[in-house]
């Protein structure tokens, strides 16, 4: 597979080599015999060692960073990419080039999610820190993902949405895709072909595992409330007691699920539909801002002007936080600012 990102790093390097899989040992929780294995060593002390596979339909990374300090590592993403990701170990935030954060990580999770064109930094909170990328050739993806809902309306997304990116769930790593890792890590015949076939078979199961697994989160408040918001953000009266009472939970789990899942509150989520909904209105349809308001779930006009200043102000300040649209629930749209919603 073509290698569609560059990795650039924030730390001075002392020395970049390739290792031997014995001394890659040294270095390693999960030598690979069959991958390549290159240590990175830098002036403050950290090292980092990838381990890499090349074997279509996948790209396979396994990163292992030992750091004192936050680690900062900048990834140059060129064309459309589908990718999965499991934490081994460590804290990762993810952030996008405007310095929103995309995703924050935590031990023993995966999630799966598509970019395009764009730089994206991660940073490493913790001392050791292990990580597994897979980059998926996306005709061999559309195969394998298409008996699975959540994963087969993913590739609908990724093959015809206009969102720069989309973040699957991220969901635990259970015994049985911790036991399909395990395989991965531990095959030992060196043949190119029988190795990429195995981890490749691997890979399906994993996902077909996934997507169960992702199901159980749309059942979740949350991932309910979001989809129904996204639908309808234009009614009146939407209240946290609202909510409540509509999904049968607390306010308080309901909120604390939002900033977990989607970094936002339902009453942040709701505002950004809204106003970005007039904005569409206002500029592509020439509508007065007293027609507007009411058409987006606005009573009183003074309180939509307000908050339409506002967005403006984190538009031209570069501080606006839209990334709440770029997690996967079954509401979510294929554009960037949806005329039909």
């Amino acid at each position: 597979m073509n290698i569609s990102y560059k990795e650039y790093y924030h730390q001075k390097i002392i020395s970049n080599v390739e290792l031997t899989w014995q001394q890659a040992r040294q270095y390693s929780k999960y030598p690979l015999k069959y991958a390549k294995a290159y240590l990175v060593t830098y002036k403050d002390g950290a090292t980092l060692l990838r381990q890499q596979l090349n074997y279509k339909p996948f790209l396979m990374n396994l990163y292992e960073i030992r750091s004192e300090t936050p680690f900062h590592l900048d990834f140059d993403i060129q064309g459309k990419n589908i990718f999965l990701f499991f934490l081994l170990n460590g804290l990762v935030d993810f952030m996008d080039q405007m310095g929103e954060l995309i995703a924050k990580v935590t031990k023993n999770r995966l999630y799966a999610s598509h970019y395009q064109d764009g730089k994206v930094n991660a940073t490493c909170f913790q001392q050791n820190t292990i990580a597994l990328v897979l980059t998926l050739d996306p005709a061999w993806v559309q195969k394998v993902f298409s008996p699975y809902p959540h994963l087969q309306s993913f590739i609908r997304h990724f093959l015809f949405g206009q969102l720069n990116y989309l973040i699957m769930p991220r969901c635990r790593i259970n015994k049985r895709i911790s036991n399909l890792l395990e395989e991965i890590y531990s095959l030992s015949n060196q043949n190119l072909g029988i190795v990429g076939g195995r981890i490749e078979a691997c890979i399906a199961a994993i996902m077909e595992e996934y997507d169960a697994l992702v199901d159980k989160k749309m059942q979740l408040p949350a991932y309910k409330a979001i989809a129904w918001l996204s639908e309808n953000y234009g009614m009146p009266h939407l209240s946290n007691a609202f909510l409540e009472n509509q999904f049968h939970t607390t306010e308080e789990s309901l909120y604390a699920q939002f900033k977990s899942e989607f970094y936002c509150t339902p009453h942040e989520y709701v505002t950004y539909l809204r106003i970005t909904k007039a904005q569409f209105l206002l500029n592509e349809r020439n509508e007065p801002i007293a027609d507007v308001y009411m058409q987006v779930g606005y009573e009183d006009g003074k309180k939509f002007q307000a908050d339409y200043q506002k967005y403006l102000l984190k538009v031209t300040s570069g501080h606006l936080t839209s990334n709440n649209i770029h997690f996967y629930h079954p509401g979510c749209t294929l554009r960037k600012n949806d005329e039909n919603r």
